[in-house]
């Protein structure tokens, strides 16, 4: 059962536990078990440069994102400070956490993509050290509109989470590029959050198909009323090779520079806190206990979520696959983003450090 709460303002992790209780439900009595770490899950304090950076960092977060249980478990804090990295979690609008490594206060934080590249386009100076949450969006239709395929969709009316949004960007390239279908021309389109066209299409049945968010995709596999056209995971695999990326590791260039040891606890203590989460079967006492903040709102989003758990559909586990591969075809798909005019221009590649090149710089 997902715990009945809502995030209203701003909180910190110490604010919210404070208020929430760490007890909720039957998922109160989560121990300090994993606290030592196995199977592959690197281990000891960082040393070298960059170790000594001894203030907080905060880690801002849009309230509804998929990995928030993870970084309010007071056990995965643990490992985090195993690695000598004091992190302070904030759940908070989006407005706010799309910022934070710009005019905000972070030094290290989850980006999606889109937003990364609306930072360099603006002067930032970031790079991506990681990968944290696979893109598990989709397209998603209902039964009896005779939508069985990607192709289908031309002449259809398709609700899009924004012209500007990152998975619309990401796989309006996927289809143009696969499919030759242009979502800015090739169909008829409604624009809105992704929670309101989904209820535009279920509720309404307004829109012949809809292209989810994260949260929403969750919702709609869990309704056995709803059918999947296309899976961004499944899509870009075959295309690539590996799963594209909706959150990644974002850090400032100057910081990295000179507290890369610090970087590198962030990322161990992150690896090191979901490898004990999976280990040690704690991901379900984790999502009763947040679940709400993640965006789960019944029982049956709940369990789907869990089942994409099992199927390791969501988090990347093993920052060591963060690798000269896995980044060329996350940029595969950035140059196709270009390529089909989603986007002005891709990074360069050079933005992106791999675990192995991220280590060596202590």
């Amino acid at each position: 059962m997902c715990a009945d709460f809502t995030m209203r303002e701003n909180l910190t992790k110490r604010q919210y536990l404070s208020r929430a209780g760490t007890a909720i439900g039957a998922a109160a009595s989560i121990g300090l078990a994993g606290c030592s770490s196995s199977g592959g899950s690197e281990t000891g304090t960082v040393e070298g440069p960059g170790s000594a950076y001894d203030e907080t960092l905060p880690v801002l977060l849009p309230d509804g994102d998929i990995q928030i249980p993870f970084y309010l478990s007071p056990e995965v804090e643990e490992y985090f400070a195993e690695q000598a990295v004091d992190i302070e979690p904030q759940v908070t609008a989006y407005e706010q956490s799309s910022r934070a490594l710009t005019t905000g206060s972070a030094q290290i934080n989850p980006a999606a993509p889109a937003e990364w590249m609306t930072m360099l386009d603006s002067g930032g100076d970031i790079d991506l050290v990681g990968g944290e949450v696979k893109q598990i969006n989709g397209i998603f239709t209902l039964p009896g509109t005779d939508i069985e395929e990607p192709q289908d969709l031309e002449g259809a009316t398709v609700g899009l989470p924004y012209l500007n949004s990152g998975t619309t960007k990401m796989m309006g390239a996927m289809l143009q590029d696969s499919y030759d279908i242009d979502i800015r021309e090739g169909i008829e389109y409604e624009t809105a959050a992704s929670s309101v066209i989904y209820d535009q299409m279920v509720e309404d049945e307004a829109l012949d198909a809809v292209m989810l968010w994260t949260g929403s995709t969750v919702k709609a596999l869990a309704n056995d009323n709803v059918e999947l056209v296309m899976d961004a995971i499944d899509h870009w695999t075959e295309a690539s090779g590996h799963a594209p990326m909706i959150l990644n590791y974002g850090v400032r260039s100057d910081w990295l520079e000179e507290y890369p040891g610090s970087a590198v606890g962030y990322i161990r203590g992150w690896d090191n806190g979901v490898s004990w989460a999976f280990e040690e079967n704690q991901i379900e006492n984790l999502y009763e206990q947040y679940g709400r903040l993640a965006g789960l709102t019944t029982d049956a989003e709940f369990n789907q979520l869990l089942e994409l758990f099992d199927q390791g559909r969501v988090l990347m586990r093993d920052q060591s696959n963060w690798n000269e591969a896995f980044l060329d075809a996350q940029w595969q798909l950035y140059n196709l983003m270009e390529e089909t005019g989603f986007i002005d221009s891709a990074p360069s590649r050079d933005r992106g450090i791999t675990h192995s090149e991220l280590t060596d710089m202590m």
